[in-house]
């Protein structure tokens, strides 16, 4: 059975104040999960200026799991779990998403007094998302174009995403992008499509809301009135 191991950092049941005299204070957990029982341990964070330290030794944690786990127990899958406020705060700076993208670390985002998962990794949900879309209209061959490839380009650390399509018809070479997705903030932002196809739609039956849309080849002024994200 794939158990998965959690390291986490929720909230305690009880409530106190941290080392300012204002919030509560934030801990650092690590849970196993396995046949319903969970063994855990916990370090106190007294504020939140700590939170990069305690970020660091987490990221080492995880990935000192990570291979051990690789050895003795393949078959068990690894996540980092980030309380709410958290990963809506302190998780959407630039440089700390680039250290998860770095690690591959599966994020599970969760209420840190019910401890029930609201949130599963939606970086890597809409990275999956988008190439497997790239991937499905790439297996499309054009009847007029029959010695055109198409290539999925996914940079998985900058969050560029494309298909691209190149090759020789009749006496033209051809190279152009047909589709071009870039994810920022946790927004997936459409940049480039050259088809008929209503990829919006297509996103949002996959479960991406309008808020995490951006028509990045709308003018910033004119995006307001889209119906999606601004930026």
């Amino acid at each position: 059975m794939n158990c998965p191991l959690i390291i986490k950092r929720p909230l305690p049941r009880r409530n106190c104040r941290n080392s300012t005299g204002s919030g509560q204070r934030d801990w650092w957990k690590v849970m196993m999960l396995n046949s319903g029982k969970i063994s855990q341990q916990s370090v106190p964070l007294e504020d939140k200026s700590s939170t990069a330290n305690e970020f660091h030794k987490a990221v080492g944690q995880f990935n000192d799991y990570f291979v051990a786990l690789e050895v003795l127990e393949p078959l068990r899958t690894l996540f980092l779990g980030v309380p709410e406020d958290t990963w809506n705060d302190f998780f959407q700076e630039h440089l700390i998403q680039k250290a998860i993208q770095r690690i591959e670390a599966k994020i599970v985002v969760y209420n840190p007094f019910s401890e029930e998962i609201s949130k599963m990794d939606k970086i890597k949900k809409y990275q999956d998302l988008l190439i497997a879309y790239l991937q499905e209209y790439g297996k499309i061959k054009p009847a007029n174009m029959p010695d055109i490839e198409s290539y999925v380009i996914a940079d998985r650390e900058n969050n560029h995403f494309q298909l691209l399509q190149s090759g020789w018809q009749d006496n033209r070479f051809v190279f152009t992008v047909v589709f071009h997705f870039d994810i920022k903030d946790g927004k997936i932002w459409f940049q480039r499509n050259i088809t008929e196809r209503e990829v919006v739609d297509t996103l949002m039956e996959q479960g991406v809301p309008k808020e995490d849309i951006v028509l990045g080849f709308r003018h910033p002024q004119v995006r307001p009135h889209t119906g999606f994200a601004v930026a």
